[in-house]
């Protein structure tokens, strides 16, 4: 725990060397490196308090963001119900590699691929990889959190296919959002910087991308499934969050991160 607490310590000051001495919200042409909160307490507050701690907290203020972690494909009727008590709804197609996710957040830290099907296409995660995805009738929201090779984690909008980065999010939407920061699916509450609009070539009219950096150091803290994650006394989970705070650190260090 002590280590957790320490990587988060590291992340935010090798973020706060490069100009990130204020935390500011969305601006049309944002900083370049300024990260964006809706409460700007909450990201300094979580290098001083240990980590069981500020997560309660945050849950008391409504501040953690509610998910469900998936390992394995076994979709059948317990497990769907199962989902469905704890908010994720998944079609009745769901079988072995393939989730049709209708809504509800998931954390994928799967043994085998697995294709997630949406309304806006496919999300393909690969063994090894882990993505938070948030999904509702109108909006996705995809975290990637860690990759241990290249291109693990792609999405499918129309004929147009995207491989994300480590520390990167995309938002699909069908919203009329002039801007990332009036869109209403909860992406917000985890510090983010360098918004850009994703471009689908005019193939994807009616449906709306942004892409943007985002903090795993806060993820872990804001993340349900994660946090749970940070607190196990399973040391494997433990690992799987110091490796994520590990490359977070790298790619801080390096912020020309594009989609």
């Amino acid at each position: 725990m002590k280590r957790l607490i320490i990587l988060i310590l590291i992340y935010f000051t090798v973020v706060q060397s490069f100009g990130c001495a204020a935390w500011a919200a969305y601006d049309e042409n944002p900083v370049p490196n300024m990260m964006a909160v809706i409460e700007p307490a909450t990201a300094q507050t979580a290098t001083c308090k240990n980590v069981p701690e500020q997560t309660r907290l945050m849950a008391a203020e409504g501040q953690v963001i509610p998910g469900v972690a998936i390992y394995s494909c076994n979709f059948g009727c317990d497990e769907a119900t199962r989902l469905a008590k704890e908010g994720v709804y998944i079609g009745s197609n769901s079988i072995r590699n393939y989730i049709d996710l209708k809504g509800g957040n998931i954390l994928l830290n799967a043994e085998r691929d697995i294709v997630v099907g949406t309304w806006s296409g496919n999300i393909r995660v690969r063994a090894g990889a882990i993505a938070f995805i948030m999904a509702s009738d109108k909006d996705i929201a995809i975290y990637d959190l860690l990759q241990t090779k290249p291109k693990q984690i792609s999405v499918t909008v129309s004929k147009n296919r995207i491989f994300m980065k480590p520390e990167r999010m995309l938002v699909l939407t069908e919203q009329e959002a002039k801007n990332f920061e009036s869109l209403e699916v909860d992406c917000h509450r985890i510090a983010y910087r360098n918004v850009q609009p994703l471009d689908l070539n005019g193939q994807c009219e009616i449906i709306r991308g942004f892409g943007a950096d985002f903090s795993v150091a806060e993820a872990v803290i804001t993340i349900q499934p994660l946090r749970q994650l940070a607190i196990s006394r399973n040391r494997e989970d433990r690992a799987t969050v110091q490796k994520m705070l590990k490359e977070s650190v790298h790619f801080a260090a390096n912020p020309k991160i594009v989609l």
